[in-house]
């Protein structure tokens, strides 16, 4: 077992359906317990402290208990226990995949993330080194801070792949895609930030003057790495890639394949304080959490800007009709945007009343409209508006081979208006906000 000091369990079920958070004890002697969420409870049914490790080599006991909102606790779960391996064993080496939490729903399938690193050396890869800090950050930081992830935890499974480069960070360039890098750095995938703009990756094609590599090359290790892709790479369909890039620089992208439905994000080491639209999480939140796994649209506004390109029109119709891109509308009605069942639901008075139409969304203040006045796809803050969840708990429930249903999505949204656990809140934007850019289609 690793040292890491991290916990997945199975959720709950309270029997009047409240929202719980859970108490997590672990132990080296069943004696004396080291309690973590006894004031506030760990909000999701998981925990992992990425600036800690566990003893190597020492037998460990844990136990859960769950907390209602109203107070009430359950009896402590039976004890588990696990025995750490040595320090040494717990170096990553490249191409080396580890379960970081499997699914505990029930279902067979999964949506699947899988976080892998570019920029990161050997130095890196150490238990508790700059690589594992940096992906239980990145991966913790979703499920923490974030409804609907929070509650549908158990709906994902999670790989981590290391990659180990030759040099720290990324290679760096100011402009279009055949610009050539001003620094170039020998890493694993050859990843690369602008300087001029929050774009950062790789493209579909090698340029000169670039590091010579392509999305593909991600792909193929990823594939190589997890056997079971390996085995059945179309499983590879069902699955987003994050790229977390080794450099302090706010920029991050991802990238849509139309044909087989994969997605990938790059994203940067985004230095902001957590919590703020240049936070790392808040980068990861936006760019994994919206893009990758809810194939949300941009929501960001610029003055001035009508949206009435044909071919971005044209665009967001086609990604529509296959359900992507439901938190932003063309119609500009009540009957006949993506989220108009919001609107005649028995609920909507008591819960969703913020759901209207506010004109403004990917790039443009006119002719395309959101459903609420902020969301993460518009400020990268931790709150996806009603509709925006609702397109999350869709995708992760049709990859466990489940309907979604709209009375279950209620009991469970803790994000709704009066659910007491929410984090709904107005955003202040300043002056010189960077959007993050949007996603780029690849036709394969």
């Amino acid at each position: 077992m690793s040292t890491e000091l991290r916990f997945v369990w199975k959720e709950a079920v309270d029997p009047d359906g409240d929202k719980l958070t859970y108490i997590l004890e672990y132990s080296i002697d069943q004696e004396t317990w080291t309690t973590v969420g006894a004031s506030q409870g760990i909000k999701s049914t998981g925990y992992a402290d990425g600036s800690k490790t566990l003893t190597p080599e020492t037998k460990y006991y844990w136990r859960v208990t769950s907390w209602d909102m109203f107070g009430e606790k359950s009896n402590p779960s039976e004890t588990f226990s696990f025995t750490t391996g040595s320090a040494a064993a717990g170096t990553w080496t490249d191409g080396e995949a580890r379960l970081y939490q499997d699914n505990t729903n029930g279902s067979s399938d999964a949506f699947t993330l899988i976080v892998t690193g570019d920029g990161f050396t050997a130095d890196d890869m150490a238990p508790g080194g700059a690589w594992e800090k940096a992906s239980s950050r990145a991966i913790e930081g979703l499920f923490n801070y974030v409804e609907p992830y929070k509650t549908y935890r158990s709906y994902m499974r999670i790989w981590r792949v290391g990659a180990v480069s030759n040099e720290s960070g990324v290679s760096e360039k100011t402009g279009g895609t055949t610009t050539p890098c001003d620094i170039l750095k020998d890493t694993k995938f050859g990843t690369m930030r602008d300087k001029n703009s929050a774009w950062c990756g790789l493209y579909d094609d090698t340029y000169p003057g670039q590091p010579g590599k392509k999305i593909d090359d991600v792909w193929a290790f990823i594939q190589a790495s997890i056997p079971e892709y390996t085995a059945d790479p179309s499983k590879l369909n069902n699955c987003a890639i994050a790229v977390l890039m080794n450099t302090p620089n706010y920029n991050g992208t991802v990238n849509y394949y139309i044909s087989s439905k994969r997605t990938i994000g790059f994203i940067c080491l985004s230095p902001g304080a957590t919590g703020t639209q240049q936070g790392f999480e808040n980068v990861f939140v936006h760019e994994i959490g919206g893009h990758a796994i809810g194939h949300l649209a941009d929501e960001y506004t610029r003055a001035g800007a009508t949206f009435s390109d044909k071919d971005k029109i044209q665009q967001t119709l086609e990604w529509q009709a296959r359900g992507w891109y439901q938190n932003v509308d063309l119609s500009g009605t009540k009957e006949g945007c993506p989220w108009h069942f919001f609107f005649t639901a028995p609920e909507y008075a008591t819960y969703y009343s913020a759901v209207g139409l506010y004109e403004g969304a990917r790039s443009a203040d006119k002719g395309i409209w959101r459903p609420e006045n902020t969301s993460c796809m518009q400020y990268n803050n931790f709150y996806f508006n009603g509709p925006s969840r609702y397109a999350i708990v869709k995708q992760l429930k049709e990859s466990a081979g489940e309907t979604i249903n709209w009375k279950d999505f209620v009991n469970k949204d803790y994000d709704r208006a009066n659910a007491n656990t929410g984090t709904r809140a107005e955003q202040i934007v300043p002056y010189n906000f960077l959007p993050l850019p949007e996603p780029t289609i690849i036709d394969k």
